[in-house]
């Protein structure tokens, strides 16, 4: 008398995806996870960015010394200049050459020391490259947010390109800017190296984001 046969082995357990990828397609709903779940995910994210966009819009407009109403100045505590007040140099000392480019009354510099901050290294104008990096990479991952958050439905293939296209494109600046000024800061505290690039650094920049750009 034989023995009956085992049952054969369950079939081994695939891993699956938690939401489906045929659920993600062009024009289908993105409440995939449930709307608490949706909301939770782009509410963060878009509060999260527009902190990082005023920061960095705060930063910028220090920079370039645009002024503010006089209310608002005030509660600046002077940060920032009241509109039909006097102009700042435009390029605040971050990392000074020497003792000549330090203004501590806070008056407008004189042509030629404003013409030399300018052509400083990479070094005391960090403030303006990183913001204006961040600006920028905000802006692209917030078209995104708003995007799905106020259509509801996974974008066209066309729209998804063009997304796709500007996330590469300046999140790539960012992490250029980023590398850059991590090596120059390697340099200037680590080794004590003084790269001075003046003009042509300055040219060389704008060389790097029109090729980035162009790429």
């Amino acid at each position: 008398m034989s023995l009956p046969s085992p049952p054969p082995p369950p079939p081994p357990i695939r891993p699956t995806w938690l939401i489906p990828t045929s659920m993600i397609a062009p024009g289908k709903s993105a409440l995939m996870g449930g709307p608490t779940s949706f909301w939770i995910i782009h509410f963060s994210g878009i509060s999260t960015l527009i902190m990082s966009m005023l920061a960095s819009a705060a930063v910028l407009m220090h920079i370039f010394d645009i002024p503010l109403p006089c209310f608002l100045s005030l509660r600046t505590k002077g940060l920032f200049r009241a509109i039909g007040d006097s102009k700042r140099s435009p390029w605040p000392v971050l990392g000074r050459r020497n003792n000549q480019l330090a203004n501590a009354s806070g008056e407008p510099d004189p042509p030629d020391v404003a013409e030399e901050r300018h052509q400083q290294d990479i070094a005391s104008r960090f403030a303006m490259y990183l913001a204006f990096a961040d600006f920028c990479w905000s802006c692209v991952h917030m078209s995104d947010h708003l995007y799905l958050a106020v259509r509801q439905v996974f974008p066209s293939v066309d729209t998804s390109q063009t997304f796709a296209l500007l996330v590469c494109l300046f999140y790539g600046y960012q992490q250029m800017t980023h590398s850059v000024l991590a090596l120059f800061t390697y340099l200037r505290v680590a080794r004590r190296t003084h790269i001075e690039l003046g003009a042509t650094g300055a040219c060389m920049r704008y060389a790097l984001v029109l090729l980035l750009l162009g790429s």
